[in-house]
């Protein structure tokens, strides 16, 4: 039987022709259909488009038009926010499905993206300890210390001894929160225990000599006739 239809170009839109006894049949694919293929497919009725996509009908075939944070041919693979690293400062990014990720920040940061550094000194907190001032700064703080406190947040006393502030073998005693206190060794004194005690105002030495002070001590020098440690023998 001769064919009258294989080799003529009777279905359009480059479908398959099938001859068939004294006719033909076109094998339509790929969003065509009719007699000879010349039918545009609505491949949007119904939407073939995911999570409220917009379903767009072209020739042959459809357009998806995804929404936020969706993505694929029919809008049903999510975007991994993540991969663009919005997380600042060290932030550990979590991708959640259909919306933003989410940054946990780190300490001293806050904001949706750890962006913003969260101001210590006016957490509501008494951040700096014994009056000290606070000074923001950006992921932490640091506190102006007063006197005789030390430490970020002023909760450690300054030991004033370990400078050994105290002269001529003096005990240094140190104060919480307070200057330290000198014990001063015998003739000697003063704050720091480096003034010498003059001992020979208060006449340690009897009528028969005369008192030399010394550094941290005195001498009662005697008179003819009289010895001892204060010249009170006599002989």
């Amino acid at each position: 039987m001769v064919s009258y239809f294989s080799s003529t170009h009777t279905c359009l839109n480059h479908q398959h022709c099938r001859n068939t006894h004294g006719h033909y049949e076109c094998d339509c694919t790929n969003g065509w259909t009719g007699e000879n293929c010349t039918i545009d497919v609505d491949e949007c009725l119904p939407s073939p488009c995911y999570n409220d996509s917009t379903c767009q009908n072209t020739p042959g075939s459809f357009i998806c038009y995804c929404p936020e944070f969706w993505t694929g041919q029919i809008c049903d693979m999510d975007v991994d926010e993540c991969l663009t690293s919005p997380c600042a400062n060290g932030g550990t990014c979590i991708n959640n499905v259909g919306s933003n990720a989410t940054c946990i920040c780190e300490a001293g940061w806050t904001g949706p993206s750890c962006s913003e550094y969260v101001n210590e000194c006016y957490t509501g907190n008494s951040v700096c300890k014994h009056n000290g001032t606070c000074v923001n700064t950006h992921g932490s703080y640091v506190c102006d210390c007063p006197t005789f406190w030390t430490g970020k947040a002023f909760d450690a006393d300054v030991d004033e001894c370990d400078s050994h502030p105290c002269a001529n073998n003096g005990q240094c005693l140190n104060q919480i929160g307070q200057v330290y206190v000198c014990q001063c060794a015998e003739g000697w004194t003063g704050e720091n225990c480096a003034q010498d005690e003059d001992e020979c105002l208060k006449s340690p030495c009897s009528v028969n000599a005369t008192c030399a002070n010394n550094p941290g001590s005195f001498t009662c020098v005697c008179a003819s006739g009289w010895h001892g440690f204060n010249c009170s023998e006599k002989g």
